[in-house]
């Protein structure tokens, strides 16, 4: 609340006199004070003379042994040390975050693929630990440039193939897998040519575009029609369990829930190009020090 008697002491209150005065009252010497902190003796001799001015107190006053602190000088003293370390605590020193005890919610866009491969590992963490930070997950495959838009937003995992005018940095890279359900006879460790002209698919497609994955695949000619398209890597992961459905998913996702949910990988009959997850910093979190927290987590994560 704006309190007119004390910031209009404060406007007429020249506050480069504080860290002199501080000086002065720490040193009870002129020349002593002037050498602490860098200045010439006349200047100290002038600040004192400001301060007493500002004050009404002569603050200093002269002892046989040199200078003596008048009681409202011993009074300031306390409360300027506490204000002046205040203020370089505060605002000058770089701030700290502390996981253990803060109740901080980070807001991450990702895929739910990507949220699965580098986010689980954090959250598992978090929660093991008791920890009280919390995590809110934004679908990040639309409007790229509105979510860094927003203020609460701390940072996105975008797949390098959506472009961004933001500073970007590799997280991991990951690759693509064929899975097919485990009780699929007709398909070995690896899948032909032929097989893939034969066999029914189910796709991932996004505003009509389709994975580098795909299209490799689809470079090779003669392609079954797909008869499942999906939007959703989970939903298109779950449909081929009991089915004759082929389909291509990371590698990330199919290495650790395949075997628990039916499906078994297999060789492409041609190698599939990967692709990489970036690390994109809302430009408002530039500085703060929770976000270089989660991006650490996240790179031990994905490296682990």
């Amino acid at each position: 609340m704006y309190d007119p008697l004390v910031d209009g002491r404060l406007a007429n209150l020249d506050l480069n006199l504080l860290v002199p005065l501080q000086a002065l009252l720490q040193e009870r010497h002129i020349t002593r004070a002037a050498a602490l902190i860098g200045i010439t003796q006349p200047a100290m001799s002038n600040a004192l003379r400001r301060a007493r001015a500002a004050l009404g107190d002569e603050l200093l006053v002269r002892s046989k042994s040199g200078y003596a602190l008048t009681p409202r000088a011993e009074m300031v003293r306390e409360t300027l040390n506490e204000v002046l370390h205040t203020i370089d605590d505060r605002i000058f020193q770089s701030p700290q975050f502390d996981p253990e005890s803060s109740v901080r919610r980070f807001v991450v866009g990702a895929s739910g693929a990507t949220v699965y491969a580098a986010l689980r590992p954090i959250v598992a963490q978090a929660t093991a630990r008791n920890r009280r930070v919390s995590f809110s997950f934004v679908d990040v495959t639309r409007a790229v440039a509105s979510l860094l838009d927003r203020p609460d937003v701390d940072l996105i995992l975008l797949p390098e193939v959506i472009p961004t005018e933001h500073a970007r940095e590799r997280l991991y890279d990951e690759t693509w897998s064929l899975v097919v359900c485990a009780e699929n006879r007709q398909v070995g460790d690896r899948v032909s040519e032929h097989q893939l002209a034969t066999l029914p698919r189910v796709v991932f497609e996004s505003d009509g575009l389709r994975t580098h994955a795909e299209l490799a695949l689809a470079s090779l000619g003669g392609l079954a029609p797909s008869t499942v398209v999906s939007g959703d890597f989970w939903s298109l992961f779950h449909l081929i369990a009991g089915t004759p459905l082929i389909g291509c998913v990371q590698t990330t996702i199919a290495r650790n829930l395949a075997a628990n949910n039916g499906l078994r990988i297999v060789e492409p009959p041609t190698p599939l190009p990967g692709f990489g997850i970036d690390i994109v910093r809302n430009p408002l979190r530039r500085t703060d020090p929770a976000v270089d927290w989660l991006i650490g987590e996240l790179k031990r994560a994905t490296r682990d």
